[in-house]
């Protein structure tokens, strides 16, 4: 995700929050193809379906994250927008960390 524009977001900037969103997009089209690829060659079927849940969380969670920094951007003046990006940027975090679990289970 692209973390660097964010203050972009928070300030009402649609060109560089657009620009934004669609980096997010596109790492997630990717991280998804990669989560698609490992499971489909993985023995461990609880491996599989722990790598599947974890990039589905991954992905829910930056969908929520992209909704809310466009709403900061129709609402610039909104004081709550800081704090709700915070709380967002933190579960999308927790997340991505939820993928490295099952990947320590793999043998490379």
């Amino acid at each position: 995700i692209n973390f660097c524009n964010v203050r972009f977001c928070l300030q009402g900037n649609e060109s560089y929050t657009g620009i934004a969103a669609r980096d997010t997009a596109s790492a997630l089209r990717v991280l998804t193809a990669a989560a698609r690829g490992v499971a489909a060659t993985a023995d461990d079927r609880a491996l599989q379906m722990n790598l599947i849940k974890a990039t589905q969380a991954v992905v829910a969670e930056s969908a929520k994250l992209i909704h809310e920094a466009k709403n900061a951007v129709n609402n610039p003046g909104d004081p709550n927008n800081q704090p709700r990006l915070a709380q967002y940027f933190g579960t999308v975090f927790s997340s991505q960390a939820s993928l490295e679990e099952p990947m320590r289970n793999l043998e490379v």
